[in-house]
């Protein structure tokens, strides 16, 4: 009995002495690209008129990739086409008015101009007239004035004073129509060049109303031909892969037509893990990585090295069956692995991780010496009486 308790013993002593054991995680993921792939979207419903997408292709930021017509169409044609031509014909007919008006403006003006040339020249010759009838005026009345002292000296004759007399107060008469016309033309030169000012002021603020209008007209047929053709141009440099919209095909807003892989930047494995699996993965780390579309029975695994992991988590939901679709998303953190080699080699031939490639890696959690884990059951039993212990008390 004694030896037979020795023997066991030594075979507990001996097992819990083996060494260490590690449990490790399953991980899914897929290759992603840093800096990331670009997603050429399509912001608006439409049809594809022009494609210069060819996979593989080398563009470069705002380069056109596609040209969509967005022309939204009926039985009497496409609405933004009759749209168009509206604003066309109402154009014409501003421009027209605008014609007509401004004619109608240098009609008006040339002939009041005509007439103001007109006025001032009688001006002028009136200006002329009062002129000498002043001086006519003026030599009467000295007349008047001789012969005035004539008749008082006995020389001349009453009457032939009287005639003088009546010859002044003709003229003096006549001076005064001829200034009283003066006037008249004078008002009639004012009045003119106020008809002027308010034509050309009229005519400035009718013109200007009516320019508005067609430029406003114009902003709205650029509107119409921006909303009618768009263009899709690459957001970065890089190369054109997973072309799916071709010309001549019907697109959906936010429908992916293309990618575009950065010109330069590396592979990387993305993945997604629960609080329990991290608590003792390191950024360093090695794992180990098997390639969903490059079955590790036939092209091995390969070595990875964690570059991050994120210091909160993240929501992601990975399960998409429907049953599953309505349950709260749970929380992950984002871990991010640079494998040693961006392909992958079988028989000589190399193989590229192209970014959506699914990824699967086992990393080691948890080391604890082998009777940590034997004795692991014991210490939740432990811990439960306890628990249960402390209730009673």
């Amino acid at each position: 009995m004694g030896h037979a308790g020795t023997g066991a013993y030594c075979q507990l002593d001996s097992i819990l002495g083996a060494g260490d054991l590690s449990q490790k995680a399953r991980l899914a993921g897929s290759v992603v690209h840093h800096p990331a792939v670009a997603r050429i979207i399509a912001p608006r419903d439409g049809i594809i008129v022009s494609s210069l997408a060819e996979e593989g292709k080398t563009v470069r930021a705002g380069e056109v990739i596609y040209v969509v017509n967005m022309e939204t169409q009926t039985e009497f044609g496409g609405t933004r086409h009759e749209t168009a031509a509206a604003l066309k014909l109402q154009k014409a007919t501003i421009e027209r008015e605008i014609k007509l008006k401004s004619e109608a403006a240098d009609i008006e003006q040339n002939f009041l101009l005509l007439s103001l040339e007109n006025k001032e020249i009688e001006q002028q010759k009136m200006d002329d007239l009062i002129g000498k009838s002043t001086q006519q005026t003026s030599w009467l009345l000295e007349k008047v004035q001789h012969f005035k002292e004539l008749v008082r000296q006995g020389i001349a004759l009453e009457t032939e004073h009287m005639s003088r007399r009546s010859e002044y107060y003709s003229a003096a008469v006549q001076l005064e129509n001829y200034k009283r016309e003066k006037v008249r033309l004078q008002g009639e030169i004012v009045n003119i060049k106020a008809q002027l000012a308010a034509i050309h002021s009229e005519i400035e603020v009718s013109l200007e109303i009516l320019h508005r209008q067609t430029a406003r007209l114009d902003q709205d047929l650029i509107s119409i031909e921006e909303q009618r053709e768009l263009q899709i141009t690459s957001p970065i440099d890089g190369t054109l892969t997973g072309i799916t919209g071709l010309a001549g095909n019907t697109i959906r807003a936010a429908q992916e037509l293309a990618s575009v892989v950065p010109t330069s930047g590396q592979v990387e494995v993305e993945i997604f893990a629960t609080a329990d699996t991290i608590g003792e993965l390191r950024e360093g780390q090695a794992v180990r990585l098997r390639f969903d579309a490059y079955p590790y029975q036939w092209f091995g695994q390969y070595d990875g090295i964690v570059r991050s992991i994120s210091t909160t988590s993240v929501e992601q939901r990975l399960d998409i069956s429907e049953k599953q679709a309505h349950q709260p998303q749970r929380h992950y953190f984002q871990v991010r692995i640079i494998p040693k080699n961006n392909a992958v080699v079988m028989a000589g031939e190399t193989y590229p991780l192209r970014p959506g490639i699914g990824v699967q890696t086992d990393v080691f959690i948890r080391k604890r010496p082998l009777y940590e884990w034997l004795l692991l059951p014991l210490k939740a039993a432990r811990d439960t009486a306890q628990s249960h212990s402390g209730e009673v008390v």
